[in-house]
């Protein structure tokens, strides 16, 4: 496989996530009965605020290991100034962010150790000459070590801290609306105890922004770079862990890459006594949840190492291949390499759920909506927040062997929960979820009574009939109010409204909404201050049906 068929397949996955080539998608509304699965790459699920335990069979969507090496040189436009490392390819294959070390033209000329440089594919194995350009509406960063897989939140490191007066470089997060805009939103990382990360240090960010992985020189290490873990809890860093002798060694560990399992680690050691050249690459699984407790590494073998150093490493896509700053023996030069990843040195399964929040009425996107996601295993009793993109859409990655709870939230909205708990996972898979939010201040349906009666007719018992099945709102809670036109005295309307209303109850317990979710209200003549609405008018004799906040919940 060449760089031109890695990136075009990188760039058709992207295109499935953003849902303009998703296709098997199956529509399940969550009641009583079993869920069935699509035997595809893909399932729709529409959120209603029920449990979902999802049993996934193995899919066809992940590529298999290759039988034979895959390594390729990246074109001479990206790997001819040297050093050039860090490589980061943005998720629809289109971007890639590199660090050029004292390149006349960094921020501080020659003698500037770090800058991020930015290429972009033209088509096929094409690439433009990388070049210093703002991808930031802050501070511009030194460096940047990783993408989450929605491409809108980055690690990166800068000047970003102010300590009496001066500016500290440190880790920061920096966020975006969406994937090829710019970076507007930063957030310094201050891990405690840590002033100065020195000249020589890597990171990696989990993709849930609760770990970061990092290699540095620091007091008690075991020797040279050494391999920590700073774990998040709400907007607070905890002082740095090492991950234990089983990973670092008295020589140097260096470039880490955290898989978006959370569980997968990669990165470089030349203190291993199985290593081909002077530093290698290896790959290790998280065992608990200690992050001190990791399976025994394993060399990633002469596809990727060789007898040089291999100094940085970057997966792509779903985990199948990846960016690694290597050597080329035949020519003794230095350079980023595409290589392929076999089986077993794939991240371990999880599931991407990508999808959008929408008005189900108007079927635009909620503006401002969220998902608050809960682990149910994690000792941190802060949420994690998933902001939306301008289009509503959103992804967020799940590990397997756990339950979530999330909840997508919006002003004025109603909002929607959803149990998720992943049993079996065989491979990597993509579900797309469906998120509907109901404004509170705009009616789903309106019933319309006949003068001076409150029975439901069949027309409007089918109304309600479709809305309840359409938009799987058994589930969900209701305000009706019934109103009346001015027609006769107000004694007689506000009872007239109130059997309206409740009539309206009993025709949503029908359709199969909880009666016990509905609260019924009459208020009477409708007053809107206009002439029309002053005498008879058809359209006052109704009952407007809303959805509710469930007791207890916040709007």
């Amino acid at each position: 496989m060449n760089i031109e068929t890695m990136m075009d397949r990188i760039r058709m996955r992207h295109a499935k996530q953003d849902g303009r080539n998703v296709t098997g998608h199956l529509h399940v509304r969550f009641d009583d009965r079993s869920l069935p699965y699509c035997a595809g790459t893909f399932l729709r699920i529409v959120m209603t605020g029920l449990v979902l335990c999802v049993s996934l069979p193995a899919t066809n969507g992940i590529a298999q290991g290759p039988t034979t090496c895959m390594r390729q040189r990246l074109p001479e436009s990206i790997n001819k100034f040297q050093p050039t490392t860090i490589p980061v390819l943005s998720p629809d294959g289109q971007t890639l962010f590199v660090d050029r070390k004292l390149h006349p033209e960094n921020e501080e000329g020659a003698s500037d150790p770090d800058d991020v440089w930015i290429s972009h594919r033209m088509g096929g194995s094409i690439w433009t000459e990388p070049e210093r350009t703002a991808f930031t509406t802050f501070r511009r960063p030194d460096v940047l070590f990783s993408l989450s897989r929605d491409g809108r939140r980055a690690l990166v490191y800068g000047r970003y801290l102010y300590r009496d007066g001066d500016s500290i470089r440190c880790f920061a997060v920096a966020e975006r609306i969406d994937a090829g805009l710019p970076f507007s939103v930063l957030t310094p990382i201050d891990l405690p105890a840590m002033r100065d990360m020195g000249r020589n240090f890597y990171g990696s960010l989990s993709d849930d922004a609760t770990a970061l992985v990092i290699a540095m020189n620091r007091p008690g290490g075991v020797g040279d770079l050494d391999l920590y873990v700073s774990r998040r809890c709400g907007d607070k860093w905890s002082t740095p862990v090492s991950l234990g002798h089983t990973i670092n060694t008295k020589a140097f560990e260096g470039a880490p890459c955290l898989a978006p399992d959370g569980l997968t680690l990669y990165f470089s050691s030349s203190g291993r006594d199985d290593r081909r050249g002077k530093a290698d690459m290896y790959v290790t699984r998280r065992l608990d949840d200690t992050w001190t407790s990791w399976s025994r590494p394993v060399n990633m073998g002469p596809c990727i190492n060789t007898l040089e150093d291999e100094t940085s490493f970057s997966l792509i896509g779903d985990g199948d291949s990846a960016l690694v700053t290597s050597w080329d023996p035949e020519h003794g030069r230095p350079g980023i390499y595409l290589v392929g990843l076999t089986t077993d040195q794939r991240p371990a399964p999880y599931v991407m759920f990508s999808g959008r929040i929408t008005n189900p009425l108007t079927g635009q996107p909620v503006e401002g909506a969220r998902l608050v996601v809960r682990d149910s295993t994690s000792t941190c009793r802060e949420a994690l927040i998933y902001g939306t993109g301008a289009n509503g859409d959103f992804t967020i990655t799940l590990a397997s062997g756990k339950r979530y709870g999330i909840e997508a939230q919006a002003a004025h909205h109603i909002s929607a929960t959803q149990t998720i708990g992943v049993r079996r996972l065989d491979s990597t898979s993509e579900l797309r979820l469906s998120v509907y939010l109901f404004d509170h201040r705009m009616p789903l349906a309106s019933v319309f009574f006949e003068r001076g009666s409150y029975e439901v007719g069949p027309v409007e018992q089918a109304k309600l009939d479709e809305l309840v099945q359409r938009y799987g709102l058994r589930a969900i809670s209701f305000e009706v109010v019934g109103y009346t036109d001015p027609i006769g005295n107000q004694r007689d309307n506000a009872r007239l409204s109130k059997g309206r209303a409740e009539a309206t109850r009993e025709a949503l317990r029908k359709a199969g909404a909880d009666e016990k979710r509905i609260e019924a209200t009459g208020r009477g003549v409708e007053y809107q201050g206009t002439q029309l609405f002053l005498k008879e008018h058809p359209q006052s004799r109704r009952v407007d049906i809303f959805p509710a906040q469930p007791p207890g919940r916040g709007q």
